[in-house]
C-alpha cells in the first residue's frame, strides 16, 4: 500500500520559495559581482606589481626611507654635538670674549670725537662712488653697505640689511627696550645712525 505525499500548505509553498528567490538574487547579484571584482582586482594589482615601474617605485621608496632615516640621524648626532659644543666651558669662555670684545668697541664708538668719526667717514668714502646696492671690488657703495662697513671698521658685529628693513628693526628693539630712539634734533649726538625716507625711497647715514 502506497503512501500518500504529504502537501505542503500553500502558504508555506510560498515562503519555500520566496527564500529559494532571495537565494538566487543573494547569490546572482551579490556574490558573483564580489567574486569577479575580487579576481579583477587580483589581476590588476598583480600586473602593477609584476611591473617593472612599480618595482622602480618601491625602490625608490625604500632608498627614501633610508635616506631620510640616515638623515635624522646624522641631524640628531649634530644637534648633540651642537649642544655639548655650546655648554662647554671653550664655547662659552670664547662668547663672553667676543661680548667683552663688543662692549669695548662699542664704548670707544660712544665715547669717539665727532672730529674722529668725521674722519674716518671721509677716508673710507672720500673716493668711492654711489651705486645702489653696492660693489666693494669696485669701491662702489650705497648709503646702508658704507653705513655697514664704517661700523664694522669700528668692529661693531653687524649684519647687512636695507634700510626700510633696518628701520623696522630698530622700532621692534626700541619696543623691547633694547634700543634708544632720539625723540629730538637736541637729543642727536654724533655716531648715531640716521633713517629717512623720502616717498617711496629710504636713505640712512651716520651723524
Amino acid at each position: 500500500m502506497k503512501e500518500d505525499k504529504m502537501e505542503l500548505p500553500n502558504s508555506v509553498r510560498k515562503f519555500i520559495n520566496h527564500i529559494k528567490k532571495i537565494k538566487n538574487f543573494i547569490y546572482n547579484k551579490m556574490f558573483i559581482p564580489v567574486v569577479n571584482f575580487i579576481k579583477a582586482t587580483y589581476i590588476v594589482v598583480k600586473a602593477i606589481v609584476t611591473s617593472a615601474a612599480f618595482r622602480y617605485i618601491v625602490f625608490a621608496v625604500i632608498v627614501g626611507f633610508a635616506t631620510f632615516k640616515i638623515t635624522w640621524k646624522a641631524q640628531e648626532i649634530y644637534i648633540e654635538r651642537l649642544e655639548k659644543l655650546v655648554n662647554s666651558e671653550k664655547f662659552i669662555g670664547s662668547v663672553n670674549e667676543l661680548l667683552r670684545k663688543l662692549k669695548m668697541t662699542h664704548t670707544r664708538y660712544n665715547d669717539a670725537m665727532k672730529e674722529e668719526l668725521l674722519t674716518r667717514w671721509v677716508s673710507m668714502y672720500s673716493n668711492t662712488t654711489y651705486m645702489l646696492g653696492g660693489a666693494r671690488r669696485y669701491n662702489r657703495y650705497d648709503c646702508s653697505l658704507a653705513v655697514l662697513d664704517y661700523l664694522r671698521s669700528w668692529g661693531a658685529n653687524v649684519a647687512y640689511e636695507n634700510v626700510k628693513n633696518m628701520t623696522i628693526r630698530a622700532k621692534n628693539l626700541a619696543d623691547r627696550g633694547e634700543l634708544k630712539i632720539r625723540r629730538n634734533l637736541r637729543q642727536v649726538k654724533p655716531g648715531d645712525i640716521i633713517t629717512l625716507r623720502y616717498a617711496t625711497s629710504w636713505h640712512t647715514g651716520v651723524v
